[in-house]
């Protein structure tokens, strides 16, 4: 089979194997990259919405006395 491959006799069965195996590791690849994205981004906003929290309320409540 591979002597018929490289001959040239076979040339469209392995290039479709070929060409799923080289989708399936680029989707794998592009999903871990965006697991890590939206995972990053999560943690970017909930320290976001923490710091805000944490920070916006003492402020107002410095605010309020002097207001």
């Amino acid at each position: 089979m591979l002597e018929l491959v490289v001959q040239g006799k076979y040339p469209f069965i392995p290039s479709i194997e070929y060409s799923f195996i080289i989708f399936i590791s680029f989707s794998c690849v592009l999903c871990s990259i965006n697991i890590y994205s939206y995972t990053y981004y999560y943690y970017y906003y909930y320290y976001y919405y923490v710091l805000v929290y944490s920070v916006v309320p003492p402020l107002l409540r410095k605010e309020k006395p002097l207001g």
